[in-house]
Parts: C-alpha cells; structure tokens; sequence
C-alpha cells in the first residue's frame, strides 16, 4: 500500500468530522453523501469491499473507535446472517425513500434526510462499539451488505490467499474487524464476501501465511 493509501485509511475519519460540521451549515453539502453510498456497490463489481476497508470515511472511524475501546465480546452472529441483513436493509431503504419523498425535490430538504440518517446510524455504530470487538455496523451496513452481495456474486473478493505455512492459531480470526476466520481457509484463497481487505489478518499472523492474492 503507498504512503498516500495508508494515510487516508488511517486518518479518513477526519473527513466524516468536517463532513459532520460543514453540513449544518449548508444541509446541501449533505448530499455529498451519495458518493460514500455508491461507491462500496461500484468499487464491489471490481473489488469486493476494498471500499469499506480502506477507503470509507466512516469506516476509518469505527476502525479507530473500536482499537481504542479495545472490546473483545464479538457480536452477535444474526449480524452476519443474510437472514437479517437482507430485511435490514429494505427496511432501511424503505424508510429513506419515505423521508425522501416528503422533501418534495428540495436540495436542502433532501440532503438534511441523508444528514439524519448518516447521524443516526453513526451513533448506532459507535453504540455496537461500545459492547462488541471490530466494525459491527460494517457487518450490518445496508451499502456494506449490497457490496457483498455483488462481490458474492462477481467473485470480487480474492483479496488474500491463506498459505499452507498457516497452523490455525486463530490469532487472525481475533484481529479480523468483520469476525472472519481466515484461518479457515487455509490453502486457498480468502473468498469470503465481507472480507473488507483491510489486511488485519495478514499483518498479524505470526508465521506471514496471510498473503495478498
């Protein structure tokens, strides 16, 4: 990864912040965040979720929260099941495009609605951070969930190939903000879909079985 990569991935967050600030001045600034919205499903056709891992703004964020709390309870296993995500988010969908349609076209109108909401799920996230280890929202995201499913899909997530050299400490699975176990792949490639390339696993593997693919 470049220097320039490895600064916005560890400082990004700061732009949600400015992000945060600037639009309570002017609510039309708000609908910049259409791009942080299409971009995890665009960059998923090619990538998988690289997006989510290395270039979103809000992910950088939960990333730093959650090395601070330093949690270590994983979440709850439903947050990874399709069987709750899929609802979530046409539930989440549905009641944006509610919000949305009541703004009657106005740029401000709308971009307060996505304001709102960016708000309120951050603090579900931060909230999730506070009990449970990794980027929980991640796991739930209705953006995050539409790139996995399209990296599911495309076969877009041959991020990392786990070596034969790998013993199965699991110290990997600890390190994994989604709660993956790359582990369990050894000999392969790492062809999970919510795999979000953020190279925890193989910058922390003792024996370096963890390979960029």
């Amino acid at each position: 990864m470049s220097s320039i990569a490895h600064l916005w991935k560890k400082y990004s967050f700061l732009v949600l912040f400015i992000f945060l600030v600037a639009s309570l001045f002017d609510f039309r600034l708000a609908l910049g965040a259409v791009v942080c919205m299409l971009a995890p499903v665009v960059v998923g056709v090619f990538r998988g979720r690289f997006w989510c891992g290395n270039l979103c703004p809000r992910g950088s964020f939960f990333s730093l929260l959650s090395k601070r709390l330093g949690r270590t309870a994983p979440a709850p296993a439903i947050f990874r099941s399709r069987k709750f995500r899929v609802p979530f988010l046409i539930a989440l969908f549905s009641l944006m495009g509610v919000c949305l349609a009541r703004t009657g076209g106005n740029p401000s109108s709308i971009g307060f609605a996505l304001y709102r909401m960016i708000v309120l799920t951050t603090i579900v996230g931060v909230v999730f951070s506070v009990f449970w280890k990794g980027r929980v929202w991640c796991s739930i995201c209705p953006m995050g969930t539409l790139a996995s499913l399209v990296a599911r899909a495309r076969r877009s997530s041959r991020a990392y190939a786990v070596f034969d050299s790998c013993v199965s400490c699991g110290i990997c699975a600890k390190k994994c903000p989604m709660s993956l176990t790359p582990h369990h792949y050894r000999g392969c490639s790492l062809l999970h879909p919510d795999c979000v390339q953020c190279a925890a696993c193989a910058e922390s593997c003792p024996k370096g079985a963890i390979k960029s693919a």
